[in-house]
């Protein structure tokens, strides 16, 4: 957690609910993100020389077929240090298409994906890329 009680006095409070709220998400949660952690994978197997162990990868036919070759390892909590300063939960997990980086997949609040990436570090593209808020994807969709 990137937590110190003395300058936030709030986090436990919000990064409780932000798990309150992510801990609610269904397969069927999961299941209306598969597009998008499948389009993450093909774009990364495209941009790579070709590999025969990516073979399996490469013959998914449901995108829901991409969370067999996911598994996710830790969970963090952190609250964004710019911009909105809200609580963002990553999951980070390991990732047969991108080895090396690995996947992180950050729900803001715990409610919405607003984030997919190899694991840089970033809870935002917004902030990965310093565009504005608005310019990223996902976190834009927020309700």
């Amino acid at each position: 957690m990137d937590f110190e009680p003395e300058a936030d006095k709030t986090f436990l409070d919000e990064a409780d609910q932000a798990l309150t709220h992510f801990f609610k998400l269904k397969n069927e949660d999961r299941n209306s993100i598969s597009d998008l952690v499948y389009k993450n994978c093909t774009d990364f197997l495209e941009a790579v020389d070709f590999d025969e162990a990516d073979e399996p990868l490469r013959q998914i036919k449901d995108p829901n077929e991409i969370w067999n070759f996911i598994e996710p390892t830790e969970i963090y909590i952190s609250r964004r240090d710019r911009r909105d300063h809200d609580i963002y939960i990553q999951i980070a997990c390991e990732c047969d298409c991108e080895q090396g980086h690995g996947l992180q997949l950050v729900f803001r609040q715990g409610k919405q994906l607003t984030r997919i990436s190899s694991q840089d570090g970033h809870l935002t593209e917004a902030d990965a890329y310093d565009i504005p808020d608005e310019k990223d994807e996902l976190l834009s969709k927020f309700k």
